[in-house]
């Protein structure tokens, strides 16, 4: 059985392993990747700042010793992890010294300020608003879940009229209803008849949210059905977390596996719909040269995504962008995508936003953030299945209080650890 130690810093090992390929972060769990090893074993798991009080001051702590963590996976946005792994993945055979020279090129990019503040800054926007999923979702309390939906709730007020108007605002309530009777039952008693009636009220609250995140797609992709949409199926995630919560917390750990592992791929195929709605039929766009190289990465790894959602898988990166160039290539020289003052690409490139029209960066933005609640929720599958001890003393492991001196924490398996530096060592 493994046990887990408690650091606020990353250890080199896992430094190595991030930068080199060996590694991956999967929201927050750290894990061998795909194109290094078949199995899915998990190194670390990731303990976010439950209150997210001061989600946005991360960026300011930069260079901090766990935000490399984020930045090296490109946070919100990629699961191959872009131009910085794609150099190093490849080399992952080479003696300690060279990939040390490696580790020590990649540092240089990952610590390229500009690009740090733009990575968290935008995971921090959305944490702080709601829009993102905790990091250890075993960790979150049915009290911190509650906190980020009345952050997405003061959202839903900044938008626009129409969705205003049309956000079904009783589905919310009933949602807070079932969730503060799931509280009451865990915090106050352990009545399996109460049990029982929280989890169908949390499984309601999701099925409410899932239908009504199917009719905002209906009929329109505007940006207005695209923002219902995305707080649709945020709350349908919330609200399955919370359900599946209600399991381990009666100490039902193996039916709360069972659960989720069947709800799991609808949540993915409803982000895939989510992403590509999003994405608009504009992916050749992208490719113009007006787009900035780094968007244009950035799209390539959305659309991996979209491809191939199960992140573990391996891909074979340039079998896969022949077909996505041979897919799109019809589009190139169309003359409504030929020039920036025409057709679609006006509508797209980057410009002040107006009339309910959407930037580039913007789409992709959004994308990245479905894709990472996804990848947050796959991280909670591998925690649950990492889980050697009760919820309160898996929770426990970590202090609130630590988490809020250091903003972020990491429990590492020392059996996995050991591995790890064997691996480096024989290299």
């Amino acid at each position: 059985m493994s046990s887990f130690d408690i650091v606020y810093q990353v250890p080199d090992t896992v430094k190595m392993g991030l930068a080199t390929g060996v590694l991956q972060r999967i929201g927050g769990a750290i894990q061998y990747s795909s194109s290094y090893s078949s199995t899915r074993q998990v190194v670390a798991f990731l303990r976010d700042e439950t209150t997210t009080k001061s989600a946005l001051s991360l960026a300011g702590q930069l260079p901090s010793p766990l935000n490399g963590i984020l930045t090296l996976a490109r946070t919100a946005a990629t699961l191959y992890d872009g131009r910085q792994t794609r150099k190093a993945v490849y080399n992952v055979g080479q003696n300690v010294r060279e990939v040390r020279n490696l580790i020590e090129i990649v540092s240089h990019q990952v610590n390229d300020v500009n690009q740090q503040v733009r990575l968290v800054l935008t995971l921090g926007k959305f944490t702080s608003t709601g829009m993102i999923l905790n990091l250890a979702l075993a960790a979150a309390s049915f009290s911190e879940t509650m906190q980020r939906l009345d952050m997405l709730s003061q959202e839903v007020a900044k938008l626009g009229e129409i969705v205003r108007a049309e956000f079904a605002r009783d589905r919310d309530i009933r949602f807070k209803k079932a969730l503060q009777n799931a509280r009451d039952v865990f915090e106050i008693r352990n009545d399996q008849t109460a049990v029982r009636l929280a989890i169908d009220g949390l499984y309601e609250a999701r099925e409410h949210f899932l239908a009504d995140f199917q009719e905002a797609l209906r009929n329109e992709h505007s940006l207005d059905a695209l923002q219902k949409a995305q707080h649709y199926l945020t709350r349908a995630m919330y609200a399955e977390i919370s359900r599946i919560r209600c399991y381990l917390a009666s100490g039902d750990t193996e039916l709360a596996k069972k659960r989720f592992e069947e709800d799991l791929p609808h949540l993915r195929d409803c982000s895939r719909i989510l992403v590509d709605a999003w994405l608009d039929n504009r992916a050749a766009v992208f490719f113009h040269a007006e787009v900035e190289s780094e968007n244009l990465d950035r799209f390539v790894q959305v659309r991996k995504w979209l491809d191939f959602p199960d992140t573990w898988f391996d891909v074979d990166a340039a079998g896969f962008l022949f077909s996505l160039i041979d897919e799109l290539r019809h589009d190139f020289w169309n003359p409504a995508a030929k020039e920036p003052s025409e057709g679609r690409l006006r509508k797209v490139l980057p410009g002040r936003r107006s009339g309910g029209q959407i930037e580039l960066t913007d789409r992709l933005e959004q994308s990245e953030i479905i894709i990472e609640n996804y990848q947050r929720l796959i991280g909670f599958e591998l925690e649950l299945h990492a889980m050697n001890q009760p919820l309160d003393e898996w929770c426990g492991l970590v202090k609130e209080q630590d988490i809020n001196q250091h903003g972020l924490a990491l429990l590492v398996d020392t059996d996995a650890m050991g591995q790890l530096n064997d691996i480096f060592r024989e290299e």
